[in-house]
C-alpha cells in the first residue's frame, strides 16, 4: 500500500520520505552485501551511516533510522531474529526499517 502510514510499520513511499530526510543512520545485520550496498548508497547521499555488526555495543541513542538487513537469510528461518529486533526496538528511539527475504 504505497503511501500508506499506519502506525509504526512503513509502507511504499513512506520509506523513501523517512530516507531522505534522515541524517545519522545506523546499519545493523547479517546481510554483508546488503550492508555494503546500502552504506555506500546513503553515504553518498550525505548521511552519517555507521555500521554495527549484531551482538556489538554501540550508542542507544541519537539515531534517525535503523536498519536491519537480514535478506540473506532464509525464508524459513529470519524470524529467529525477531527477538534481537525487538530487543532493538525496546532500546532504541527512532525510525527502524528491517529487510527480509
Amino acid at each position: 500500500m504505497s503511501g500508506t502510514d499506519t502506525g509504526d510499520v512503513l509502507y511504499g513511499t513512506d520509506v523513501v520520505k523517512v530516507v531522505s530526510v534522515r541524517q545519522k543512520i545506523l546499519l545493523t545485520g547479517t546481510c554483508w552485501y546488503e550492508l555494503t550496498g546500502l552504506w555506500h548508497l546513503l553515504s553518498a547521499q550525505g548521511h552519517n551511516v555507521y555500521r554495527v555488526p549484531p551482538g556489538y555495543p554501540c550508542a542507544r541513542h541519537g539515531w534517525d533510522l535503523i536498519i536491519v538487513a537480514l535478506s540473506a537469510e532464509p525464508v524459513a528461518g529470519w524470524g529467529r531474529h525477531l527477538s534481537w529486533i525487538r530487543e532493538l526496538r525496546a532500546e532504541m528511539p527512532g525510525e527502524m526499517l528491517v529487510l527480509v527475504p
